[in-house]
């Protein structure tokens, strides 16, 4: 994981392999534990709540709209 942005409980970060295109993961810290939300190309803060998608877009992740 790479350039990890951390806003309330929400997390994001680009996951990357060696074989394959990078992909955007969306995690939120629920009972002691970081769980994923949501990844992929696009679309990847579906779920999210608003102030925290603007906040990530702000970030350099424009596919939180």
């Amino acid at each position: 994981m790479r350039d990890v942005q951390c806003y309330q409980n929400y997390a994001i970060a680009v996951r990357s392999a060696a074989q394959s295109d990078s992909e955007v993961e969306t995690f939120r810290y629920v009972s002691g534990s970081w769980q994923s939300v949501g990844g992929g190309s696009a679309d990847y803060c579906e779920g999210v709540p608003t102030k925290v998608k603007k906040h990530f877009r702000g970030t350099g992740y424009p596919g939180c709209s």
